[in-house]
């Protein structure tokens, strides 16, 4: 856990060895990963001036409930750190994504308002990000910038192999440009984006 102005979580070595080789191992053998998108008007859009990078529909294989239980085992310390109210976890939504080189993700929300919101079952209350990569690591960049509320300098958070971090859905976020000298799929910047969801309520 990180106190600062921005509430966040931070665990190092999230993840057993044995679980975190086995979920890069997988990362690589995807073959589906397609291009990022943005919800917009409550669809999915492809906006590459807002997003790149790629994202993949795999859930992980038998790596999912691993990651699913060492969430909920964090669970109360993700909400004390992001400030959150422990609330009944309804659902957990996932995500693989792969940033090559070039790629990024500008400041954004991953909590859903308005007209976006009509047609969800949970809400988005806190953001967890896994990352994982290959040692030594052969990407540059790629750091997560959290924003302050009152617009003041942002925490930049390096995207370290088997860390996690959490922090309340609603702040704005971003992804900085990553550099792959390589080019290599192999070589990119991996994260499982996890939603921490709570039933909706409906106003």
């Amino acid at each position: 856990m990180t106190m600062s102005s921005v509430p966040h979580f931070i665990a190092d070595n999230f993840l057993p060895d044995e679980i975190h080789q086995g979920l890069l191992a997988r990362t690589l053998n995807v073959d589906d990963f397609k291009a990022g998108s943005v919800v917009a008007n409550g669809e999915l859009t492809y906006h590459p001036e807002a997003r790149t990078g790629k994202v993949s529909g795999d859930l992980l294989g038998p790596h999912l409930p691993a990651l699913t239980a060492a969430l909920r085992d964090a669970f109360g310390a993700i909400c004390s750190a992001t400030g959150v109210a422990r609330f009944d976890l309804a659902d957990i939504e996932i995500r693989l994504a792969a940033y090559g080189d070039g790629e990024f993700f500008s400041p954004h929300r991953d909590s859903l308002t308005g007209d976006d919101r009509v047609h969800i079952k949970h809400d988005r209350l806190i953001t967890a990000v896994y990352y994982f990569h290959q040692l030594p690591r052969k990407f540059l960049g790629g750091e997560l910038h959290i924003h302050p509320f009152d617009r003041s300098a942002p925490i930049v958070i390096e995207p370290r192999d088997n860390r996690l971090v959490a922090f309340p859905s609603f702040m704005v976020h971003e992804v900085l440009p990553v550099s792959v000298p390589s080019g290599s799929f192999a070589d990119s910047r991996f994260s499982v984006s996890c939603w921490l969801n709570r039933k909706r309520k409906v106003i």
